[in-house]
């Protein structure tokens, strides 16, 4: 989703400020910002959708702004709830509404309508990072349906199979493994330069994804199948999309993953597989940070690979989650002892 720490709202003055004129001027300054390239088209689409869902819920050019208060934001998550099933989805669609009306808050409305924070079905579902049983047994599962006809068409569960093998060994957040590009990777210094990426805002940086030698060679094989792939032909189950042929990895019908389609791709396996329904592909991105805390990693360089704009995220989530793991406790006495019985020989010598 996009950041919405934008510029002031121009003040001018109306006698009646419809909701329909805040989501028109709101949604023409985000427009003139994705135009001096500071936010990503892909993530301004389903805002936009978002914006103008809501609109026609509460029939905006003809409620005056003042007017909206949280039950018309309620009313639309009612309405939408089995449409938006996901808890993120519904999180996001809050978002863009509250930061719209912010925006305009100080300079035309006196009070944002939607200042309370809504806590009605808005809670995500934990996310425990996967195990490394649970990981082989999604991949024994997407094996069980992987057929490669050596033409650098991938078919059933083997497209899955590599986004899943990017994402535990770097991990990256399934978003930037789906739009990552052939001409972002640094093959020299082996590591993949996103200009495009969530903490953009902050960090003003590029994010930097390391790719480690498992990756590296996965990676050449897919670019050498990719530049030996034959054109179209007519009768061919392959359709080749010319504009998705600059991203990395692509779907069984040549397209690039989308979230929804890679979403349901990976949860379809992991039920066969036997794993838990809080279980998702995010799910791999939290199992590398664990294992790099685990591993006694520094926190600064675990939230720098992680992309991170600072600490606290691996020392509240990732941390945290390795104190429940009662086996972790053990293994971190045994190496306190280990440490202070070594110090007692150095002594003694």
């Amino acid at each position: 989703m996009l950041s919405f720490q934008l510029e002031p709202a121009p003040d001018k003055s109306s006698a009646i400020l419809t909701a329909g004129d805040v989501i028109r001027r709101f949604d023409k300054n985000v427009k003139a910002r994705i135009d001096a390239g500071e936010f990503s088209p892909e993530s301004y689409i389903r805002t936009k959708r978002f914006l103008e869902d809501f609109g026609s819920f509460i029939d905006a050019d003809r409620l005056a702004a003042v007017n909206c208060c949280q039950a018309m934001l309620v009313g639309w998550l009612e309405h939408n709830l089995k449409r938006w099933k996901a808890g993120a989805t519904r999180i996001d669609a809050v978002h863009v509404v509250v930061s719209c009306f912010k925006w305009l808050a100080d300079a035309e409305i006196t009070r944002n309508p939607f200042h309370k924070p809504l806590k009605m079905r808005m809670r995500r579902n934990i996310r425990s990072p996967i195990t490394d049983e649970q990981y082989i047994a999604v991949m024994k599962q997407a094996s069980a349906h992987a057929v490669d006809d050596r033409k650098g068409h991938c078919y059933g569960s083997l497209a899955l199979k590599r986004m899943l093998v990017f994402l535990r060994h770097t991990g990256c957040r399934p978003i930037e493994a789906r739009e990552l590009r052939w001409n972002q990777i640094d093959w020299k210094t082996k590591v993949a330069r996103l200009v495009d990426h969530k903490t953009r805002a902050w960090t003003g940086q590029p994010r930097i994804i390391g790719l480690p030698p498992i990756v590296l060679r996965m990676l050449e094989r897919l670019r050498q199948r990719r530049n030996k792939r034959p054109r179209r032909r007519k009768g061919c189950r392959v359709k080749i999309v010319p504009d998705a042929t600059e991203h990395v990895f692509l779907n069984s019908d040549g397209t690039p993953w989308t979230r929804t389609t890679f979403a349901r791709h990976f949860r379809r396996h992991a039920a066969k597989a036997g794993l838990p329904t809080r279980i998702s592909c995010y799910c791999l991105r939290h199992g590398f940070a664990v294992r790099a805390v685990l591993q006694d990693v520094n926190p600064k360089a675990v939230a720098d690979v992680m992309g991170h704009k600072d600490t606290r995220m691996v020392e509240q989530v990732y941390a945290h989650t390795t104190r429940q793991d009662a086996g972790n406790i053990a293994r971190i006495a045994e190496k306190i002892q280990l440490t202070r019985r070594r110090a007692e020989k150095g002594g003694a010598a």
